[in-house]
Order: structure tokens, then sequence, then C-alpha cells
């Protein structure tokens, strides 16, 4: 089943092409890596992909127009975790985490969602961390936070953008073999850039290669 499609993508910034008419097709729970070079249009890609930015052709999430979706809709659908994080304010990782359940238009938590949001923290091993605050933590532990706030959003798609960048080896393994788990066990579709192509290559099902845009 497709899940994400696109036709006749393009994408441009300042009159410069960077997406010149870009066709792909992603099956329901596969797990896909986009390498390339730098330019090559990879976050500009993904971020059409969550209507961040404008672009002409056609992009359809599982059967739906991208445009159809509002912010929220789309939210419930796809999650995304970006390649440069950081909070303006200084939560705890309880609370930055909880933030991804607010797609589902809850402002107080359920019961539903503090045993989701206790479930990934586990699966994540940073229960131990909660009462923490956000930025006192490593670059590995607040990419692991970031990942599982998206992960408590339990969406159908799950975009990450260089999800192990600056990290050291242990917490690149560590980020990748969530992910698979959590694939194999919900059959999210799982799409990723990485610069490493060692790495994407052990880890993803198939490999979308971008070179100048297309």
């Amino acid at each position: 089943m497709t899940i994400i499609e696109t036709s006749g993508l393009h994408c441009s910034y300042n009159g410069t092409e960077i997406l010149k008419g870009i066709s792909l097709t992603i099956e329901k729970g596969d797990f896909t890596g986009i390498v390339g070079p730098n330019g090559a249009g990879k976050t500009t890609l993904v971020k059409c992909l969550l209507k961040l930015i404008k672009s002409k052709g056609e992009i359809r999430i599982d059967g739906i127009a991208l445009n159809s979706y509002d912010s929220m809709a789309l939210a419930r659908k796809v999650s995304y975790l970006p390649s440069e994080l950081y909070s303006v304010y200084d939560y705890n990782v309880y609370e930055l985490v909880a933030m991804g359940r607010f797609p589902h238009g809850r402002f107080s938590l359920t019961r539903r969602d503090k045993e989701a949001i206790d479930r990934y923290m586990e699966i994540s091993g940073i229960s131990a961390l909660k009462d923490r605050h956000v930025n006192s933590l490593s670059s590995g532990e607040r990419q692991l936070v970031f990942l599982t706030q998206m992960l408590v959003q339990e969406t159908d798609v799950m975009i990450l953008d260089e999800p192990t960048v600056h990290l050291d080896a242990s917490h690149q393994v560590r980020i990748f073999e969530i992910m698979k788990v959590l694939k194999e066990e919900r059959t999210s579709t799982v799409l990723f850039i990485n610069h490493d192509i060692n790495m994407t290559a052990y880890y993803a099902d198939k490999i979308l290669l971008l070179k100048s845009g297309g």
C-alpha cells in the first residue's frame, strides 16, 4: 500500500530550482534512507512532504492530497525530527516528551497519553532523565529526548533529517536500533536523511539517491 507519493515535484529558492520534477513512491512499512551530496535537495524534499515550504506538483499522503490536510491532521499522520534541535524554554524531559501528544487534540494528559509517554521513554532509555531540564543534557541525551517526543505522536509516517549528526557512534546505533524496533512493531513508515552511506545501507530497506535535485 502506497503511503507517500509525489509526481512532478518542483521547488525553487530565490529563483533557483532545487527539486526538478521528482516522482517517487514509498510503501507503507518501508524504511527508506535518503542520501546525496550537499545541496542535492534532501532536506528540501522532506520539507515539501511536511508542507513546510511551497512546491509545485503533486504530493499525496496515504492517498490524500497534501493540501487537503490541515496542520493538526498532518501532525497526526506524519511526525518529524529536524536536524537542528533546541528548546527555547528549559522544560524538563517529561514535559518536552509530553508535547508529542498535542496533535491528538488534548491539552491535559489522559491515562492513554501517560501510558504512551512512559512506554516510549522506557524504549528510548530516558526514563531516568524525566525530571532533568533538557538544556542540561548532553547532545546525545537531548537527541533521544526529541526522538521520543516524535515517537509519542504515534504517527503512520516518521521523517528524520540527519538524526545522528554530531552524535558519537554509540548514540548513532542506539537511535537507529530504536527506529528499527518501532518500525517492525508498529509497521510505521520511516523516511530518513543520513550522511553515512554505510549506516544507511545497513538499516534501510530502500535508498533514495538525490543528485542535483533529481
